[in-house]
């Protein structure tokens, strides 16, 4: 019986195939999908699924077989029933103004019926503010994307943004910009259910901003707040906060209004580089927290005021992030955070750790890297639970106690600081004995499934070429494959 079944992709359907070479970049569906048939070919010369999502950006229209400049609308007009996604880059640095606002006003008229996504990077000097006002026909946008918008010339006030209004089927704002305040038409926007504004200056958010009982998140970045707005606080749904980068923290005195633990639904909540030197108690009031950014807030005077006790009583708290904030000494308050699932202490200047860290039976991962720990804290072989745990950028030197660590039952990955790092030559370097333990250690890792930053040393010949051949020989896990790996391409 001769068999039926077509050779190859010629008997698939198309829209199946569109379906799947939809996951393909962008360059690759243009430039490489119409040269392997003529079957391929059909399928990229009009409407289909393979362009629900499009780029437009200038390396696409100087490339000879991409789309160029003159046929750029009539590529877009062809295709506009199919186009879900448009993503506009680096317009900004085209040398040929030939797509010029009105060709961009045009290409979102096409689009108007279709168009659910529109993210804009770098195209300020391009849309000007009839350009953007032209975005209102897109009236079934979901997602309005627009960042790292330089201005140029053209100068858009958050007053000159009511267009926006008209766009009622919003879920997702982002407008990183620099507007002199809080674009209230955004207030008239009830579907909203993320707004993300960076470098809005001088910001101050209205009170019928409570009205978006919708809004699951609001990110205020760099906008140079020097306290929080009240009108936050009536968010009904608000579930993610993110404060960072403002001054919230520089006036002496000035903390977080009480109002802020009325938010029962807030889950996420993040004020890194805010200038705080310790932490607002407020905060312990919100107990549906289940993760807390702190990072960047450089702690002053004695590390164990920095974490009030009361946040304790943060039973759900599961991701606590303390990077760069200056601690020395580990605040005991963490060791209470019994439910504690992540712990991030990463750029910080601490040297030990407490025994009672081994409390967190729950913590699963541990970030460690960039301290000043002089050898593997010994509290971390009594925790049991980690599956992830990073010690890069220590200036470690291993013993017998580092042995310890090939124990952990359920670790997956554990990071190493390779030979040298931040160890010089004029503080002994690495000793043969050390270096035999981190050996035997790695060999021991029979659990782990990634070992990552290892390395053989800098320059070092003798020693560390004989120990590197022993842990080549006895490697046998899946851990040491990485290891072997990574020694082949070490100069040893």
């Amino acid at each position: 019986m001769a068999d039926s079944r077509p050779a190859g992709f010629s008997g698939v359907p198309l829209d199946i195939l569109a379906s799947v070479c939809a996951h393909l970049d962008f360059e690759t569906r243009c430039e490489t999908v119409p040269l392997v048939c003529k079957h391929w070919r059909r399928l990229t010369q009009g409407p289909s699924a393979i362009w629900r999502s499009v780029t437009l950006e200038p390396p696409i229209a100087a490339s000879p077989r991409r789309i160029c400049h003159g046929s750029a609308l009539q590529w877009v007009t062809d295709r506009a029933p199919s186009i879900w996604e448009l993503r506009l880059r680096l317009f900004d640095y085209l040398e040929s103004h030939d797509f010029g606002p009105g060709d961009f006003a045009h290409v979102f008229q096409v689009l108007s019926k279709t168009l659910r996504s529109l993210h804009v990077l770098k195209c300020g000097h391009v849309l000007n503010p009839e350009g953007f006002a032209a975005m209102s026909v897109l009236t079934r946008l979901e997602t309005l994307s627009i960042r790292n918008w330089e201005q140029g010339d053209c100068r858009i006030e958050a007053s000159e943004l009511g267009w926006i209004t008209s766009l009622q089927s919003l879920s997702s704002v982002t407008l990183e910009m620099e507007l002199d305040g809080f674009p209230e038409a955004l207030v008239a926007l009830t579907n909203l259910e993320e707004i993300n504004l960076r470098k809005c200056r001088h910001v101050s958010v209205p009170s019928s901003v409570s009205d978006l009982r919708r809004l699951k998140s609001l990110a205020m970045l760099e906008c140079g707040m020097q306290h929080l707005p009240t009108s936050v606080c009536g968010l009904p749904s608000l579930e993610v906060l993110n404060m960072g980068m403002n001054e919230l923290g520089r006036q002496q005195g000035r903390s977080l209004p009480d109002e802020l633990s009325s938010l029962s639904k807030l889950k996420e909540l993040s004020f890194c580089c805010c200038e705080y030197d310790a932490v607002p108690p407020v905060i312990s009031l919100m107990t549906s927290l289940q993760v807390l950014w702190l990072c960047g807030n450089r702690m002053t005077g004695c590390s164990s005021n920095f974490l009030p006790s009361s946040l304790v009583e943060l039973q759900l708290l599961r991701e606590l992030h303390l990077s760069c904030c200056g601690l020395s000494t580990l605040p005991l308050t963490i060791c209470s955070l019994t439910h504690l699932v992540e712990l991030n202490l990463a750029g910080n200047r601490l040297s030990s750790l407490p025994a009672s860290l081994g409390f967190l039976t729950a913590l699963q991962v541990l970030d460690l890297h960039r301290n000043s720990f002089l050898v593997v804290p010994p509290v971390l072989a009594c925790m049991v639970g980690l599956r992830k745990l990073n010690l890069l950028q220590n200036n470690i030197i291993y013993d017998r106690n580092s042995l310890a660590l090939a124990n952990l039952p359920k670790l997956e990955e554990m990071q190493l600081p390779k030979c040298g790092d931040h160890w010089s030559w004029s503080r002994g370097g690495w000793s043969t004995q050390s270096f035999r333990y981190f050996a035997e250690l790695i060999c021991k890792l029979s659990i782990c499934t990634r070992v990552g930053g290892v390395g053989w040393g800098c320059g070092w010949k003798g020693p560390a070429k004989t120990m590197g051949m022993e842990v080549m020989m006895r490697g046998r896990h899946k851990g040491d494959a990485l290891v072997r790996h990574e020694m082949c391409k070490s100069d040893i």
